[in-house]
């Protein structure tokens, strides 16, 4: 796993590579993926850059290849991933195969669409004279639009007219005539087409419409529209064009049919003989681009990943420069300190496999620029990093809050979630999720599964923890378990106050199942909870304080450990740190009629000096409480004055800048706080810092009782759902109401508590540690370290 507390030590090389090498070189350091390269030519433009041909001619083929996998989808292809052991090839391989395919097949499918059209033409007319057979003989039903020749009388002299053919229109222009179409079937759009014929002829047409739709698949966008056939009858000459005009912007297709009744029938024998040949054609053509595909679509996922590889070295390689003869590249890269022989490794392999005459080579350079952060971890630990890593990634030396996550994080989980029962079933799905990672990793999911995936072992911990913890509470759903039995005599009635069997029993573990169905085990509750949470709040921030001290250690800013490390702690511990005191001693000592601790806290401020006797808890508490009140006022300008002038007077003497003399950087140049460019800035920032730190304690301690809160409202509700959705049920008696209720109360528990509730528990969690704990020692400002990676799914473990 590495050292996880803190960053893999790191280290700036220089590296020196013959130009027929680099491609090679650069392969093989994908592999091992243990070097981040930096970005030398970053004032030049992409278009300007080394390799910028290489990288269009891989734009280019991965256009070729996105066609074959377009057209394997229109044609219904499947395209399985890359089997595991398949060699990848080369540009010249790729382009080679890809390039007549390429020609064959676009010239296959267009001449395949261009058929497809012409079929749908020929459809749509035999479509036409289908319906218009219906439009001219039947007058059953006639409908459109009417004005004078609306009237059923007159439309059957009117279509006897247009029977007649246009020659018998009279020199005055009072013949009947024509148009007939296919238009889209849409409501509005016919709507509109009948409403401004209407408008267009004042009236003086007749339109009728098929009742029929024909479905036309449309090979360019392969989508299927729905056509319908008119025919719209007029009179007069000069409105044809209109009509037509309007039919056009419509997206109506207008043909030209015969005028009698014979003609139309054997045009339309004609055209069903040219639909049925020219349906055989485009089947055939349509076999043989799929067989052509069926062949093309075992090589589509290797020529991707080919060019996608190619693509990724190419554009690293733009990182490097070239040097005046442009026959060697120069190159700056992070690696950690243990990858030397892995890098050095890779140029003699990258020298061999390419031929080059000279062996590359690299060397250490010194540098002060920031290090970038690198934690190994493994496929357990990731979950936990990825959780610090969204916050903000650590500072080079920085403790690492990832690597105590792995526990505090579940806990905190299980502390408001804790349940017997819940847990376990958490821990069941997260256990499914982890031992069949690698059959799920292979199926098709969408990114929110991911998520969860990712975080399977994340998921079990906090199953586990949420389950110690409702062993604690003796809670498995809203029922207490009676494993060592009962240390209370309850009566049988369930009235009346329990007895105490033996006064020096204690139930060995968690809480004596006697507190179930009391009527006081509310408050009780309510007490034991919200004191854990106060304990365990204080101790994860005092711990934080301690990684804070570490933190100094690492970057000798011994001027922070005296100026903020121990006022911090002494702040923390004597206010909260005394109330923990109280609490505990409340458990532990023999006292009789103890006071309230909140009340004894509040005394010690408005009471200073004097200690009522209701308050009193040990021997010689007043004198502790004064001195604690002393420590407390003292600690915030203990916090505020003595660093800036430290520093100023430092700088007096070593002329350093005030950014080293507060520990913002040390040998590697990294900052282990925020960068301060003069000595205002510093008394700014650690005025900001202390009034940060004296209120955050408080209303830090206060974010904690969340853990109670969280805590108390999921037993409640668990108990609410097992009382009125299910226990109700089991009195009455009734089969039915009984599967009934058992059926809502397991979607209830699953829906609202294992789903809601977990997803609550687990942001608040999220919360405690990202604002209350972390913010007391880490600073969040690092640099990832991301290596060049040939295999996104590897990681360094």
């Amino acid at each position: 796993m590495g050292n996880l507390f803190r960053s893999e030590e790191m280290k700036l090389i220089e590296v020196f590579m013959q130009a027929e090498a680099a491609r090679a070189t650069l392969e093989a350091l994908g592999d091992m993926g243990v070097a981040q390269f930096v970005d030398l030519n970053s004032t030049v433009t992409a278009y300007n850059r080394t390799f910028v041909k290489e990288i269009k001619r891989c734009d280019d083929l991965e256009k070729t290849v996105n066609y074959f996998s377009s057209q394997c989808v229109k044609y219904d292809v499947t395209i399985r991933p890359r089997e595991e052991g398949v060699r990848l090839q080369s540009m010249d391989q790729v382009e080679l195969a890809t390039a007549d395919l390429y020609a064959s097949l676009s010239q296959l499918c267009n001449n395949g669409e261009v058929l497809e059209k012409d079929l749908n033409e020929l459809r749509q007319l035999q479509f036409l004279l289908e319906s218009s057979a219906t439009f001219f003989d039947d007058d059953s039903g006639l409908g459109g639009v009417g004005g004078a020749v609306g009237r059923a009388e007159d439309s059957r002299r009117l279509l006897d007219d247009a029977e007649s053919g246009m020659a018998m229109a009279t020199t005055q222009g009072r013949g009947v005539r024509f148009i007939a179409g296919i238009v889209d079937f849409d409501a509005d759009n016919i709507q509109r087409f009948q409403r401004i014929l209407w408008r267009t002829t004042r009236g003086n047409l007749f339109m009728r419409l098929s009742r029929d739709t024909l479905a036309i698949h449309d090979p360019s966008s392969g989508s299927t529209m729905q056509k319908a056939s008119f025919v719209v009858f007029y009179q007069g000459e000069r409105i044809e064009n209109k009509l037509v005009k309007i039919a056009e912007a419509h997206g109506a297709t207008v043909y030209s049919l015969p005028t009698a009744a014979a003609g139309r029938r054997t045009l339309q024998g004609e055209i069903s003989t040219r639909v049925r040949e020219l349906d055989a054609t485009v089947r055939t053509t349509k076999t043989r681009i799929r067989s052509v595909l069926l062949s093309t679509a075992v090589s589509v996922p290797i020529w991707l990943d080919s060019i996608a590889k190619d693509k990724a070295i190419y554009h690293e390689l733009n990182k490097l420069k070239a040097d005046v003869s442009s026959k060697a590249l120069v190159g700056e890269a992070w690696i950690p300190t243990w990858a030397d022989e892995d890098v050095a490794r890779a140029l003699a392999i990258g020298t061999s496999t390419s031929g080059a005459a000279v062996q590359s080579f690299f060397h250490i350079k010194p540098t002060r620029a920031m290090h970038p952060t690198f934690f190994r971890t493994n496929k357990y630990t990731r979950g936990f990093q990825n959780i610090v890593d969204a916050y903000g990634v650590a500072n080079y030396g920085e403790a690492n809050p990832g690597v105590f996550a792995i526990v505090t994080f579940p806990f905190l989980f299980g502390v408001m979630f804790g349940d017997i029962g819940h847990g376990i079933l958490l821990s069941i799905f997260g256990f499914l999720l982890c031992y069949k990672e690698k059959e799920i990793a292979k199926l098709p999911a969408p990114e929110m599964f991911w998520t969860i995936f990712n975080g399977r072992y994340l998921i079990l911990a906090m199953g586990l923890f949420a389950t110690y913890c409702g062993f604690i509470y003796n809670d498995c759903f809203a029922l207490a378990v009676n494993v060592f039995g009962s240390n209370y005599d309850v009566p049988a009635d369930g009235k009346g106050t329990a007895t105490v069997i033996d006064p020096d029993r204690v139930y060995p573990f968690g809480h004596d199942p006697g507190w179930a169905g009391a009527t006081n085990r509310l408050a009780f509750d309510n007490s034991i909870k919200m004191k854990l949470a106060i304990l365990l709040g204080v101790a994860q921030m005092l711990f934080g304080i301690v990684l804070s001290f570490t933190n100094h250690l690492k970057f000798r800013n011994y001027i922070s450990i005296f100026c903020e490390f121990i006022p911090q702690v002494l702040f923390l511990l004597s206010l909260f740190g005394y109330m923990c005191f109280l609490i505990v001693l409340k458990w532990v000592g023999n006292l009789n009629d103890p006071p309230l601790v909140l009340s004894v806290i509040i005394d010690m401020f408005l009471k200073a000096g004097s200690l009522p006797e209701k308050d009193k808890m040990f021997e010689g508490q007043a004198k502790i409480q004064s001195f604690l009140l002393l420590v407390l006022f003292i600690c915030p300008p203990w916090m505020l004055i003595p660093k800036p002038i430290l520093l100023y007077l430092k700088s007096k003497s070593h002329k350093p800048s005030l950014a080293q003399l507060d520990g913002s950087e040390d040998e590697h140049g990294d900052a282990g706080h925020d960068d301060h460019g003069g000595m205002g800035e510093i008394i700014v920032h650690q005025v900001i810092h202390t009034i940060e730190f004296v209120l955050g304690t408080v209303s830090n301690t206060a974010s904690y009782l969340r853990l109670w809160a969280l805590s108390l409202a999921h037993a409640q509700l668990s108990e609410v759902i097992w009382d009125q959705l299910f226990f109700r049920t089991l009195e009455s008696g009734s089969s039915i109401q009984i599967y009934v209720g058992f059926a809502l109360w397991c979607c209830s528990t699953v829906g609202i508590l294992m789903i809601m509730e977990s997803l609550s528990s687990f942001l608040h969690a999220l919360r405690l540690h990202w604002v209350e704990w972390m913010n007391k020692f880490f600073g969040g400002a690092g640099i990832r370290f991301t290596p060049f990676m040939l295999d996104p799914k590897k990681h360094l473990e």
